[in-house]
């Protein structure tokens, strides 16, 4: 009997340290993602400040130029309070406050909903973006408001990035898998990098300020493309589904892997 109580406290001892470790791993996550959050959000905010400050200080050439930097500081506002509620629903379904409505989903109708949602960024920015519909229907399980959310994301990211070039949206599938592939000419570092070690800060006083330091603070993509893709890998591990990258050297094609299950 008290070999049996040694061996019941040795598994439950080993269960606690596993739950520890979990833990501890979990909490250093959210820990990472939050600091790299604010640090995202200091461009687009510092950008902000700096066209309020060049305005206050009566620093702008002409009132054509003030009303620029007006709505560009909309336009940085808006961005900001996007990406935070990006951020807060991705939270949301990590922590279980809200829940995925995972069913069948097409992905032809899908492909057709992302296409019309970032179709006239890329045309405005004179970027070449092909979404390829599959002939054939293939039907994944999946959270269609949130995988539509993250494709967004990625795709916008890569339209703000880019100054020149070709983003292919297709579509790979197995008899068990689905793969949905987001090919651009942005390296793989990219997708990867820290956004902690991207953004300057701009000094407080007006008399400081740098117009030109401004401008390009302001006009940065935002989010970046490392911030988007670690969001848009939050959303796909929440339904089972895993996002990869696959650089292709001979032609500098970075890929993005979107796998997810096929519905049953």
């Amino acid at each position: 009997m008290a070999d049996d109580d040694a061996a019941l406290l040795k598994e439950q001892l080993q269960q606690t340290k596993l739950a520890y470790c979990m833990a501890m791993h979990m909490s250093q996550f959210k820990g990472n993602f939050l600091a790299r959050t604010s640090h995202e959000l200091r461009s687009p905010l510092n950008g902000l400040i700096g066209m309020h400050q060049l305005i206050l200080a009566d620093l702008c050439d002409s009132p054509e130029e003030e009303q620029e930097f007006i709505a560009q500081a909309h336009a940085s506002a808006l961005k900001m309070v996007k990406v935070l509620d990006e951020v807060i629903d991705a939270a949301k379904v990590e922590h279980g406050t809200s829940q995925l409505h995972q069913h069948p989903t097409q992905l032809s109708t899908l492909l057709h909903e992302v296409n019309e949602l970032t179709h006239l960024q890329a045309q405005n920015r004179n970027l070449q973006l092909s979404v390829v519909v599959p002939a054939s229907e293939i039907t994944v399980l999946t959270d269609l408001r949130r995988l539509r959310q993250a494709l967004v994301m990625l795709i916008d990211s890569a339209i703000a990035y880019l100054e020149e070039g070709q983003i292919t949206v297709s579509i790979q599938s197995t008899a068990t898998h689905c793969q949905i592939e987001i090919a651009t000419p942005i390296a793989e570092d990219v997708w990867l990098a820290n956004s902690e070690q991207l953004v300057p800060c701009l000094p407080l006083e007006a008399a400081q300020l740098d117009k030109s330091a401004v401008v390009h603070l302001a006009n940065q993509p935002f989010p970046s493309p490392g911030f988007s893709f670690s969001l848009a890998r939050s959303l796909l591990q929440t339904m089972q589904g895993q996002l990869e990258l696959s650089t292709n050297n001979a032609s500098e094609i970075t890929t993005i892997l979107c796998t997810l299950p096929l519905a049953p």
